[in-house]
């Protein structure tokens, strides 16, 4: 059952990628909305979105409730392609946050946040 549910995971991200662009008014830059980078902290220290916390994509469902108490709350994820975000907004869904975004890449994340600067 546990193989099945992360196959159905998989196949939902795979799909919510493609959906998930970021645009020049993304919802990262809000400072309003907390900004979580689902990448590992390796790839965290290597370059991040500025106010962004890192919670690893296998930490998140642990990790959640010490950074985002109000699940009213606005939560934008990114990662390095996108499918890890995509895994992470289902997940944060499951668990009763209301407004979850994926963001998409870190990539085009930051090609805006420096096209703003």
């Amino acid at each position: 059952m546990k193989k099945f549910f992360i196959l159905i995971l998989v196949l939902f991200s795979t799909l919510s990628c493609a959906q998930n662009t970021p645009a020049e008014d993304s919802p990262a830059f809000n400072p309003e909305n907390v900004l979580i980078d689902v990448r590992s902290p390796q790839e965290f220290e290597a370059g991040h979105i500025k106010n962004a916390v890192n919670i690893p994509l296998e930490k998140l469902t642990a990790d959640i409730k010490n950074n985002v108490t109000d699940k009213e709350k606005t939560i934008v994820l990114y990662c390095r392609t996108g499918r890890r975000s995509a895994i992470a907004e289902n997940l944060l869904k499951e668990m009763g946050y209301k407004s979850v975004i994926n963001a998409g890449t870190h990539e085009d994340l930051k090609a805006l946040e420096d096209k703003g600067n």
